[in-house]
């Protein structure tokens, strides 16, 4: 069932999941025609930018690739993929919700009965275990509860039969399940079986015993009167109950059958008994009365007979009809498991998604199948004619509403069947009609597009242009002629295409429902189980194949007439073009020989003098060059607007030739043009260059001179400050700090400047020495800044922090010194008394607060310490660093003192003792508290058990105050009064064992207290004892006073009394008590034990006075009447030995478990 939950929730995500892409899926159906409707018009735009803006010959020789259908196909294939995956999910997840119903539909009929069960079976044991009663009217009340039960019992017959069938049908559904289903069902059809037969039984025996207690008359008056009311039940049953043919109203009649029957079997006993009887008497009674009797007898056994006849033939009538009315029911599903897919799949939209061969072959084989099942559907009409004509029903509405259902269901199908087949005929004609019209047309396009591409389409005269016009015209008339066939191969696919859809489209007017499942509504058409309904239709109705024939061939007839039209309009521009490539040839070679002189006459010397010679040689051709710009721009201009005016008429490779000679003209121009401005501006602007490089090197001489003069002397300051630095000792001096900054920054910057001055005339080696002096410079003045500032401000720091640290230090010394003279002095005086334990725990809490608070102090010194020793580190580490960065010969000579390590010395002895002290405080403060729980325990017991004992004790004396009475029933309620208390005294036993136990533990823990610690427990149980033994002395002298005061006979059954219910206790203790192994489970079943075994010795002297009271009495009387007194005593004697011995053993066990 869990299971079924979980994967019934798993798939019903996944529907919803799937269900939820059908929007996905609506797009894509909708945007998927748009894109093939703008692609057909993108096509259709294509064509025409070809035939009007591109060359002929291009839209001459190009062909089109032919249209696929990937996207048509693709969405027709998600389509198809996406029903099937809905239907199946559909289908899979109603599968689930069958099963889950059919297992809720299970478990709650069986639940209902199973629940039931228990209760009814308790409930007949309780009534089987009573014995049967000696008075009439007892037994009759025993009869009736037991009927009561028995009508109980035959109401639940409608549950045990709900549970065999929707076990029948979860098996049916689920084979994997039958095993275990058909054997829960056994079981509890088993025990329903069972019980109505225990019932039954015992109902006989009553009523049997009903007859054996009371007198003839009376029995046979009881009979006459159960007679009349059983008459009327069954009358009410046959006559007054109405028959309906239905599987609900069949089961309460049958429950009605089998009470009233299971009433008149339970009566044959007393029937039985009461006959004979009767008999006997009438045998010996008077004429008179003899017959009055007979008569009766005959009456209630004629009348018995008849009624028991009349309910068994009912009950077998209801039987016959019961099954044959599912032997109906089964036919009418064994029928419908083929008529309702079929008719479905007849009436569904996927029948157009086959071809044509397919479907009439589909069609056929439903005709076989329809032909087929008619006898079926004859036998289900029969059967419910039978059961609709049947004389005893009263309500045949439910066989009307299965038979009227099912001819529906048949008819449905064979109009369904009817209605396909005219369709597909009439889809096979069309498509004959159009397949010999589209013959035709596409044999006359090939031809007609054969003959077009052979004709000439390069002209290259006159004659040419003229027998082309010759070929062309004659072929246009007949493309015209033509456009009639065009039409009717487009009419003829529209019609096979409406066909087509027709098929595809779903007819089911009703949904079909299966007609067993008819209820209150049989009329009623509702949603069958099974065939999922979709909430919306998603379909892609895409091009048909058809359609896409049809606009091949409409396109292919469109594209001849367009082409023969172009192909005339395309001959007169030959001429015009032959003129504008005359004139662009005659300038290009004007261009040709204007480039070579340019390259000639070139201007390229580096003399001054040289170079103004050949700038005016230049000069002359740069003029003419720049004259000749009108003639070549009017070439150019006139070929262009040629090529923009005929640009839809003229021939891709004419325009092309055209276009490519006027571009190189104006393109070879522009470049001698450009040239000639651009190596006359470059002549010049060398001359000025040439002037300006004479007068800047004479400058730069002078600058290069002084700067490295600046230079060396800042080099060699720097040098002795980095000596006086390193001379210096760890943390022992203050640091000069050197401030130059100005001079060094200023040579800087004039390096800077003269680098960036003169770039381009200093040289290498130069550029060199002023980079890495500048980069040295500036390095080591900084270093020795920052070392000289960074050392003062460190050396302050550290002396500063050195002061503080030696003041806390000294303050946290002192406060150890006292704290642990404050410790010991506590670890001295621990107390012996719960009140003192108790103040000095809380003066230690105080004393550990103080601690907790000293640990931050302790921790700020820590943290101080290494601070200032990791500052330490870092200067010398520094100062090393800094030696190490001058040349060797300069830090050779330079010694470092010793590091002390006082510091951490001092920290690590603080820490040290610190953690001492604090381990003692922890375990003082764990003393304490160890201490105290073991004074309060002990305070505890002591003194509750004391104060019972005291209250025990007054009680003990009230006791024995009260005297010992004579009589033997104030003797008994003083032994039950004093057992009382006894049983109080022993369940405190286990009080007087914590006192013990707690004084151990204490003792252990503080041997100093064991004097007044074991005085105090010494006089508990020696209290406790003294009352223990009160209580039993008191108890064995009110028993003895009692075996005085009774006789032999009475001492001995109370004796077997008294042995009846201590044996029952002993066997409750020893056998009836499961023991686990845990300490106070163990006490309270000793001490139960014990109270036992006291009682047991308290019997011993009343039972010692009985057993020589007894003796006495079997010698003073003869040995018959003695003979029973000797049996008690025996059976007494024997009893209390082995319940002594027993008791004795089952204590020394749970001793040895202690």
């Amino acid at each position: 069932m869990e299971a079924l939950k979980g994967l019934y929730g798993e798939q019903k995500q996944f529907a919803e999941d799937v269900v939820n892409h059908a929007v996905d899926l609506k797009f894509l159906n909708t945007t998927g025609p748009k894109f093939l409707d703008r692609s057909k018009v993108y096509r259709s735009d294509l064509s025409d930018f070809r035939n009007t803006v591109l060359p002929r010959d291009f839209s001459r020789s190009f062909r089109e690739n032919p249209e696929t259908t990937i996207i048509s196909d693709s969405l027709n294939s998600m389509n198809g993929r996406y029903s099937r995956l809905r239907q199946d999910s559909s289908q899979y997840l109603h599968r689930l919700e069958e099963l889950l119903s059919f297992h809720q539909t299970y478990n709650q009929t069986s639940d209902v009965v199973n629940n039931w069960l228990p209760g009814a079976e308790k409930t007949v044991e309780t009534l089987l275990n009573e014995p049967i009663a000696v008075e009439p009217g007892q037994v009759q009340q025993q009869i009736d509860k037991l009927e009561t039960l028995r009508d109980d019992v035959l109401l639940h017959l409608k549950d045990v039969e709900n549970v065999k069938e929707s076990g029948q049908e979860l098996s049916d559904a689920q084979p994997e399940t039958k095993p275990v289903v058909g054997r829960n069902v056994d079981t509890t059809v088993h025990r329903y079986d069972n019980l109505q037969g225990q019932i039954t039984h015992r109902l006989s025996a009553l009523q049997q015993a009903l007859a054996q207690t009371a007198s003839v008359q009376e029995n046979l008056d009881m009979l006459l009167h159960w007679l009349d009311e059983a008459e009327r039940n069954v009358h009410k049953m046959v006559k007054g109950t109405l028959i309906a043919i239905q599987r609900e109203p069949l089961v309460e009649n049958m429950q009605e059958q089998k009470a009233i029957m299971s009433d008149i079997v339970q009566h044959k006993p007393t029937i039985t008994s009461v006959t004979q009887s009767a008999n006997e008497l009438i045998e010996t009674s008077e004429p008179t009365k003899a017959q009055q009797v007979q008569k009766k007898l005959d009456s209630i056994v004629d009348r018995y007979g008849n009624i028991s006849t009349v309910t068994t033939n009912h009950g077998e009538y209801l039987d016959h009809l019961a099954q044959k009315l599912g032997n109906f029911e089964d036919m009418v599903e064994k029928l419908e498991d083929w008529l309702l897919p079929a008719v479905e799949r007849l009436e569904s939209k996927q029948l157009g998604q086959m071809e044509p061969a397919e479907l009439e072959r589909v069609l056929q084989d439903y005709k076989k199948q329809v032909d087929a099942h008619g006898a079926n559907l004859n036998q289900v009409q029969q059967l419910g004619e039978e059961l609709l004509k049947d004389p005893r029903a009263k309500d045949t509405s439910h066989v009307s509403a299965v038979l009227n259902n099912v001819n529906a269901n048949w008819k449905a199908v064979e109009e369904a069947h009817a209605k396909r087949s005219r369709q597909l005929e009439e889809m096979l004609s069309s498509l004959k009609k159009y397949g010999a019209i589209r013959k035709d047309v596409v044999y006359w396009l090939e031809n007609t597009e054969q003959r077009l591409d052979q004709m000439s389409k390069e002209p290259l005269n006159q004659n040419a242009i003229q027998v082309l016009y010759k070929e062309l015209r004659p072929l246009q008339k007949d493309i015209d002629d033509h456009q009639p066939q065009i039409s009717d191969n487009e009419r003829s696919g529209k019609t096979v295409d409406q066909l087509r859809f027709s098929i595809g489209h779903s007819i089911q007017i009703v949904t079909h429902q299966p007609s067993t499942d008819l209820k209150e509504h049989p009329t009623q058409q509702l949603k069958r189980p099974g065939s999922p309904q979709f909430q919306e239709s998603l379909e892609f109705f895409g091009e048909t194949p058809i359609q896409r024939e049809v606009a091949d061939v409409s396109s292919r007839y469109e594209n001849l007439k367009r082409r023969v039209n172009s192909d005339l309009a395309d001959l007169s521009l030959t001429e015009q073009w032959m003129e504008n490539v005359d004139a662009a040839v005659s300038s290009q070679d004007w261009t040709t020989s204007s480039e070579a002189r340019l390259q000639q006459l070139k201007p390229k010397s580096n003399d001054i003098p040289t170079l103004v010679k050949e700038i005016e040689n230049f000069r002359s051709i740069h003029e003419e060059v720049r004259s000749r710009q009108p003639d070549i721009t009017s070439v150019v201009t006139g070929s262009e607007q040629f090529n923009r005016t005929n640009r839809e008429r003229l021939p891709e490779k004419q325009k092309d030739s055209l276009s490519g000679r006027s571009t190189t003209l104006k393109k070879d121009y522009d470049r001698i043009y450009n040239l000639s401005d651009q190596w006359l501006n470059e002549a010049v602007d060398q001359l000025n260059q040439l002037k300006e490089d004479e007068d800047a090197r004479l400058s730069y001489e002078q600058q290069l001179h002084l700067r490295l003069s600046q230079l060396q002397e800042l080099l060699d300051w720097l040098a002795k400050v980095e000596q006086s630095l390193a001379s210096q000792s760890p943390m022992s001096e203050k640091a000069p700090q050197y401030n130059s900054s100005t001079a060094v920054t200023r040579c800087l910057e004039d390096i800077q400047q003269l680098i960036e001055q003169f770039q381009h005339r200093l040289s290498q080696g130069d550029q060199r020495k002023f980079t890495d002096g500048q980069a040295e410079l500036q390095t080591r003045y900084e270093k020795v800044h920052a070392t000289s500032f960074s050392r003062l401000k460190r050396l302050a720091s550290g002396i500063e922090e050195l002061h503080k640290m030696e003041q806390d230090i000294l303050e946290f010394t002192d406060w150890m010194r006292s704290a642990d003279g404050q410790l010991s002095n506590s670890e001295k005086n621990v107390g012996q008394d719960l009140h003192t334990l108790l103040s000095q725990r809380e003066k230690h809490v105080q004393f550990e607060d103080d601690v907790k608070d000293q640990k931050g102090d302790l921790r700020f010194i820590r943290k101080a310490i290494t601070t200032f020793t990791d500052t330490s580190k870092e200067h010398r580490e520094e100062l090393a660093t800094f030696r190490n960065s001058l040349p060797r010969q300069t830090s050779r000579g330079f010694v470092d003192t010793k590091e002390e390590n006082i510091l951490p010395g001092k920290l690590a002895d603080m820490a040290s003792d610190f953690d001492k002290l604090k381990t003692r405080s922890v375990s003082y403060h764990t003393l304490l508290a160890e201490l105290i729980d073991r004074h309060q325990r002990f305070q505890d017991c002591a003194s509750s058990t004391a104060t019972w004992l005291g209250q025990a004790e007054d009680h003990l004396h009230e006791l024995r105050e009260e005297p010992i009475s004579s009589n033997t029933d104030t003797i008994i309620r003083q032994i039950e009064k004093v057992k009382s208390f006894h049983q109080d005294v022993v369940s405190h036993a286990s009080n007087v064992e914590d006192v013990k136990s707690a004084a151990v533990e204490l003792i252990q823990t503080q041997p100093s207290v064991r004097a007044p610690t074991q005085q105090t427990t010494d006089t508990v149980v020696s209290r406790y004892k003294a009352l223990e033994a009160g209580v039993n002395d008191l108890l064995e002298a009110l028993k003895e006073a009692l075996a005085k005061s009774q006789g032999v006979h009475e001492n001995l059954d109370m004796l077997l009394k008294w042995l009846d219910t201590a044996e029952k206790e002993q066997y409750r203790l020893e056998k009836g008590t499961v023991i686990p192994t845990k300490r106070e489970p163990v006490k309270e079943q000793s001490e139960q034990n014990k109270m036992l075994e006291d009682d047991i010795m308290n019997n011993q002297p009343t039972i010692e006075a009985v057993r020589q009271t007894a003796l006495q009495l079997i010698q003073s009387t003869p040995a018959k009447e003695s003979e029973a007194v000797k049996s008690k005593l025996e059976t007494v004697n024997r009893r209390y030995s082995t319940l002594s011995s027993s008791a004795s053993k089952h204590g020394q066990d749970l001793q040895t478990l202690k």
